[in-house]
């Protein structure tokens, strides 16, 4: 039996089963291009001495970055632990199982039967 998610549950699970578009080399170079043209525009201003605009918007381009990766992090945080907890009743339910979920456990390790 699959569980009931909502609407952000379901993007989340749809993002990442598709392989392609949760790949990670798109992202990175995203960032590093982000990075390398912040960083060049903050050396360009440093190297023109009477002038920091350029430093300043380099700088605001990696802060930029920074904030949104943050924020994005952030709201999704609690999303998926809403995932992780519906799956593992799902597996409760349909197994029968009452061993302690990974994260009653604090997520460091999975717990063992028996233990």
């Amino acid at each position: 039996m699959r569980p009931k998610f909502d609407p952000k549950e379901e993007y989340l699970i749809a993002y990442y089963r598709n392989s392609t578009s949760a790949g990670t080399k798109k992202n990175w170079l995203y960032d590093l291009a982000v990075l390398v043209v912040g960083a060049g525009l903050f050396v360009f201003g440093l190297l023109r001495a009477g002038d920091p605009t350029w430093s300043i918007i380099g700088f605001g381009l990696v802060a930029y970055r920074l904030i949104q990766l943050t924020l994005a992090s952030g709201s999704y945080e609690g999303t998926f632990a809403g995932i992780i907890e519906k799956y593992e009743a799902a597996l409760e339910e349909q197994d029968g199982n009452t061993a302690p979920s990974l994260l009653a456990s604090g997520g460091d390790a999975p717990v063992e039967p028996g233990d």
